[in-house]
């Protein structure tokens, strides 16, 4: 997948999870959103279990540049090993 198919496909996932984490409030919205958004790309390149390991890395990650960081991984990583190890630094 090209890398900016890839970016857009995230930027059409936050959206689309916006209004589901608003409700807890603007930043905590944001956060939730994009932690699941996270998850869901991972798992989708990496696989499931890529992705639950990440939810569980995320628990309680409130830094958004953290988020960020963890994003452009998804992106530059070619393996979930690979991808987690990084993630995990």
């Amino acid at each position: 997948m090209r890398a900016e198919t890839l970016r857009d496909l995230v930027e059409q996932k936050i959206n689309e999870r916006w209004l589901d984490g608003m409700l807890e409030g603007p930043r905590a919205g944001i956060r939730v959103g994009r932690r699941e958004v996270l998850c869901s790309l991972a798992g989708q390149r990496f696989g499931t279990d890529t992705g639950d390991e990440l939810a569980a890395l995320l628990d309680g990650v409130k830094n958004t540049s953290e988020l960020a960081r963890i994003g452009t991984l998804i992106i530059d990583c070619e393996s979930g090993s690979d991808f987690l190890a990084r993630a995990r630094r």
